[in-house]
């Protein structure tokens, strides 16, 4: 490249005028950047640092080569005129590699505008950026070499607007239309931790063989370099047509957004399924953006999940995760979420990461990359929708949408409005007709949530329709009818989840009827029981929260309300009770009762103080297997990767995760419920109890995570047997004493035995001698002892109905699953 930008580049900056003697500054590669050049001294230059056009989010790259005769001392001084100094310059050495000069070389003036550079360079060329400078062709080749050794298609899927190569990489499935992972970088020319960080993220996911069995469940498609015109004219942020390439996901008006939306939309159309979107960038600080927790993506909360395997691997602070969404900023992470109701994330490295750590951290999130995928493909859910789907904004007014359809249906068959309006309503009851940007307008005017709704959506409507439309109902009636269908959804995903557990819960136990193991009270050991049978009470604590489900299941779906404002229909007319009826029957709902019960708000009451009941179950099976992880009983553990750390301080410890987070939940859902429970506590006929509905949904989404939690608590329990006999054995045989004393008492009094037994105990305690001479010694029962003492010792043998517990509890839960018309169980082999 000659100069500093081609001519028909957008923003003509004069030509450099320091390149005439030594030392010269000068242009002429690709990726340079730097403006009009003032000789001050010999050795003293000022060149200016702008942008390839504007407006622009500024980050002002900058690179130029210095040439001298003789080593010297040179000063350059960045002028960024409307702009501030971002990066730390860096020096190639002779041999190729980048260094970052030393804090003492740089000095910023007049609030960033400007900075003076003062470096010693060596005889010859030496080059100076703001990051490194990786030609197009260099970064080409490597990736076509880097797709060759790990045995991915390479692929030019477009030409950018200069007719540059627009390279893709593609990891196909063994599997019929496994689902598709899209990973992008080099958006934007000067985010070159990005472009490292990537490199080092793709190594370790596909340089590793041991991968290959979870890579196979998917389908990627990586496309390293989408920018390769901004990389090599050395543009701030765009491309040759001087656009954000990270804002035409939406107007797709580039040939390099449209490379890559086509390949995606081939995969569509071909039955696969966009699964996640990685794009990686680099900012200020190492920071993931994400949507927010239950937004309705599938797989839900991936996010959360990655962000926490992350952490697992990684022994220094990760990366800051910000969950937001907007959804008006056409980014490659808004439109193929909004598009695909998938997770996609914006990966950002900093700046002036150490390149050593930016290697090290792309690795680990690889690596907790893998262990997420491998959660979510090795971990049963249920086929439900997500909270965050059922309490967001969408589908909130969705289903007030629906209700309204369902009210206006009604009203028609009673000939209160005419069956060509309510064709009409229920034909608009889509959302489509209601942006929420323009809802959000119109609340800013009206501020009433459901007027803004009703505005909105009537202007799609005929004036017909439009008057027609929320016909002698109100608001509250509306929003709590929404609540019940929103708690329903909320109550199937909460019985998919146990459904799993339960299936689950029988599996182990029937693995594990027979593993013998101490059976405490009061902290104390007390009789041998098996780790199958302590199972069973989680199963059976299990199904009795099913049951309480159900119950309230139930009872909601009586409650749906079309009462009116003080609950006597009098907006519905003289057949509001059928029209109430007939509206619950179109929803789905129960009939609804006669009495108006919106006063006392118990049906919701009871269902917070259900969800306590549940926390606290889950909660005390977390409890437990929490204190049976105790390094003094070490009993079960919580299967966690091998490169997982449980103490930045302390590499010996093996820490408990989901036991804990079980603990966590119970706490907060029961202090939650609560709130639900003060809320019962009404004014007449209607009190504004519009805000404690947050507390609920907020008590709902708990409750999924606190599901999801157990579910993955159980499928990961490694049970250690082989502890638990050595845990039985501690005391000596002393554990058999009430075997002992059943055995005496056939030949001697059963006092007497006790005593004696109890006797032998405290003497073994008192002194060095085992509970067995110390039984032997006894004068009376010693004799009767010896011969038998040590199959009498033998807690493997004294297990009671322990096994029978297990076999007969799987047979009272598949007699409850056929009464409730539920799934068979599973076979322990499935």
């Amino acid at each position: 490249m000659t100069g500093i930008f081609p001519a028909e580049q957008l923003y003509a900056q004069p030509i450099i005028s320091c390149q005439d003697g030594f030392p010269k500054l000068t242009t002429d590669f690709d990726g340079a950047r730097a403006g009009q050049c003032v000789r001050l001294e010999k050795d003293n230059f000022e060149i200016q640092i702008l942008p390839e056009n504007t407006p622009i989010n500024p980050s002002p790259w900058y690179a130029f080569d210095l040439e001298t005769e003789v080593p010297q001392t040179i000063s350059i001084t960045l002028n960024y005129e409307n702009a501030e100094h971002r990066y730390k310059p860096k020096m190639q050495n002779p041999d190729g590699l980048w260094y970052p000069l030393p804090e003492s070389s740089l000095n910023i003036h007049e609030e960033g505008q400007k900075a003076v550079l003062t470096v010693t360079v060596p005889k010859g060329q030496t080059r100076i950026a703001a990051q490194e400078v990786i030609p197009i062709p260099q970064k080409t080749s490597y990736w076509t070499d880097y797709a060759t050794d790990n045995g991915l298609d390479f692929e030019i899927i477009g030409r950018s607007e200069r007719g540059q190569p627009i390279v893709s990489m593609t990891r196909s499935s063994s599997k019929s239309n496994a689902p598709l992972i899209v990973i992008t970088g080099g958006q934007h020319p000067p985010e070159v931790p990005g472009r490292l960080g990537l490199k080092s993220f793709l190594a370790a996911l596909f340089e590793n063989s041991s991968n290959k069995t979870e890579l196979d469940n998917f389908e990627f498609l990586i496309v390293p370099e989408m920018n390769p015109d901004g990389v090599k004219d050395g543009n701030w942020r765009h491309n040759a047509n001087g656009l954000d390439l990270n804002r035409d996901w939406g107007p797709f008006s580039q040939p390099e957004t449209q490379a890559v939306r086509g390949q995606i939309q081939q995969r569509v159309k071909a039955g696969i399924t966009p699964y996640l979107l990685l794009d990686f960038h680099a900012t200020r600080r190492n920071v993931i953006y994400t949507q927010p927790d239950h937004a309705g993506l599938k797989p839900e909360n991936f996010a959360r999940r990655w962000h926490n395997n992350i952490d697992a691997v990684w022994d220094k602070p990760v990366p800051a995760r910000s969950a937001s969404h907007n959804p008006d900023l056409p980014t490659a992470k808004t439109w193929f979420s909004e598009t695909y109701k998938a997770p996609a994330i914006t990966v950002e490295f900093a700046d002036e990461i150490n390149r050593a750590e930016l290697k090290d951290l792309s690795a680990a999130m690889a690596r907790g990359l893998l262990l997420t995928l491998q959660d979510l493909t090795t971990e049963k859910t249920p086929p439900t929708r997500p909270a965050g789907d059922i309490f967001g904004d969408v589908n909130r007014n969705n289903l007030v949408m629906e209700i309204e359809a369902a009210i206006a249906q009604a009203q028609s068959e009673y000939g209160i409005i005419s069956a060509s309006a309510a064709a009409e309503i229920a034909r608009k009851a889509d959302v489509k007709y209601a942006p929420i940007e323009e809802i959000a307008n119109e609340y800013e005017l009206v501020r009433h949530r459901m007027v803004a709704l009703l505005n909105v959506w009537r202007k799609s409507l005929s004036p017909e329709a439009a008057n027609a439309l929320h016909n002698g109902v109100t608001t509250v009636d509306i929003y709590d009818t929404v609540l019940t269908l929103q708690l329903l959804d909320t109550i199937d995903i909460l019985l998919g989840h146990m459904l799993i557990m339960e299936d689950s819960l029988v599996c182990l136990a029937e693995s594990h009827k027979n593993t013998p193991m101490m059976g405490r009270t009061l902290g104390q050991h007390a009789l041998p029981i098996t780790f199958g049978k302590k199972v069973t009470g989680w199963a059976g604590v299990n199904r009795r929260n099913m049951d309480r489900l159900y119950d309230l299941r139930d009872r909601l779906k009586g409650h749906g309300t079309l009462k009116g404002a003080v609950g006597t229909h009098l907006g519905l007319g003289p057949d509001g009770y059928e029209i109430e009826k007939r509206t619950s029957e179109l929803l789905g709902l129960g009939l609804p009762a006669p009495a108006d019960d919106r006063a006392a708000r118990d049906k919701f009451g009871e269902y917070a103080a259900i969800l306590a009941v549940l926390s606290r179950s889950y909660a005390n099976i977390g409890n437990e297997i929490f204190h049976l992880q105790m390094t003094d009983i070490g009993e079960v553990y919580e299967q966690r990767r091998t490169t997982a750390v449980g103490s930045s301080t302390m590499p010996h410890k093996r820490n408990p995760s989901l036991s804990e987070q079980l603990i966590h939940h119970g706490r907060v859902i029961s202090g939650q419920s609560d709130i639900l429970l003060e809320d019962m506590v009404n004014h007449f006929e209607r009190d504004n109890t519009s805000r404690p509905i947050r507390s609920l949904e907020s008590l709902a989404q708990t409750g999924m995570e606190m599901m999801e939690d157990v579910n993955k608590l159980i499928q990961r329990l490694e049970i250690r047997p082989e502890r638990m006999r050595e845990n039985m054995e501690r005391t000596g045989g002393m554990i058999m004493a009430q075997r002992l004393v059943f055995f005496l008492a056939e030949d001697i009094p059963r006092h007497q035995a006790e005593e004696r037994v109890r006797h032998a105990a405290n003497l073994s305690l008192e002194s060095d001698k085992t509970f067995k001479a110390a039984l032997l010694e006894d004068n009376l029962i010693g004799p009767k002892l010896s011969g038998q003492l040590d199959d009498l010792l033998d807690p493997t043998t004294y297990i009671g109905l322990s096994a029978q517990q297990v076999t007969e509890t799987r047979n009272w839960i598949s007699e409850q699953r056929i009464s409730r018309d539920q799934p068979n169980l599973k076979t322990c082999s499935e």
